[in-house]
């Protein structure tokens, strides 16, 4: 093999290499899964100011298959789940709605059966809800420099 031959050989393996390692260490966030999870931020930063503060009820929690799990703003771990709750709006009405989020892992028993959570909806649309991020904690923020 002349020098042009054996360059082009490394070349291709080093491109080969590099593709291997960045889908081995691809970061599950960047995965498109992990945007029904994202979803729940997004609604309850719409229904922020609109919304109904309310409480809700946890029914089940679950993971989905994959146990997708990415790192937070302040967390090392957050893992992906399915909340099924229940709660009652202003008029009374029973509700039932399953809201999949983002959750720190060392936080998840607070979204155990039984358990309630803070969360808010739209007073137009009831079935419109997200956890409410101001009165439920789902990942543990950095305490501030010393």
């Amino acid at each position: 093999m002349n020098g042009w031959s054996t360059l082009g050989v490394v070349l291709i393996l080093g491109i080969c290499f590099i593709a291997v390692a960045f889908m081995f260490f691809w970061p599950r966030s960047a995965r498109p899964e992990s945007a029904r999870y994202a979803a729940d931020e997004n609604a309850w930063n719409a229904l922020r100011t609109e919304g109904v503060r309310g409480e809700g009820v946890v029914l089940h929690l679950s993971r989905p298959p994959s146990r997708l799990v990415t790192n937070g703003r302040h967390a090392i771990e957050m893992s992906a789940v399915d909340v099924r709750l229940a709660y009652e709006d202003a008029s009374g009405a029973m509700h039932e709605a399953e809201i999949s989020a983002f959750i720190e892992s060392v936080l998840l028993a607070n979204f155990a059966t039984g358990r309630r959570v803070a969360i808010l909806y739209s007073k137009e649309a009831p079935a419109s809800v997200a956890i409410d991020r101001e009165r439920t904690l789902l990942e543990i923020p950095l305490s501030a420099p010393r």
